[in-house]
């Protein structure tokens, strides 16, 4: 049970950490075309989430139940400041859209991993990202 132990016939929980990565798509990197396409980049904010980063979380509850995992501010909280997303042709009194914001989060099990492969895949994940 990778180290955990069974304690009146409770369910163990296995240890977790989280990856976030915030994004925002606004006027400091996008615009719409004359055509109405957006066009630009979303700011990508990666986290220092790895192993341990949510403290111990291997801990047993009865008849299969959920534990709550409080979560740092580090890992679950951006600020920001969106600014309007410019139309390059304004559409009447229209001169520009709202921008957004958005976060992906993969709670993953520990398991053996060692902490450069979860390192690796966190970078890659927040590539990913940026790329799409």
């Amino acid at each position: 049970m990778d180290g955990a132990e069974e304690v009146g016939g409770g369910t163990p929980h296995k240890q977790v950490f989280l990856w976030t990565t915030f994004f925002k798509i606004d006027g400091d990197t996008a615009f719409v075309n004359e055509s109405l396409n957006l066009q630009g980049t979303a700011t990508v904010i990666r986290t220092p989430g790895n192993h341990g980063d949510l403290g111990s979380t291997d801990r047993f509850t009865a008849n299969d139940g959920a534990i709550t995992i409080s979560i740092p501010p580090q890992l679950g909280q951006f600020h920001t400041v969106l600014k309007p997303i410019p139309l390059k042709v304004p559409l009447g009194d229209i001169k520009n859209v709202p921008g957004a914001v958005g976060c992906v989060a993969l709670l993953i099990e520990e398991g053996a991993l060692p902490d450069e492969a979860v390192a690796r895949g966190h970078e890659a994940s927040t590539a990913q990202c940026k790329r799409s």
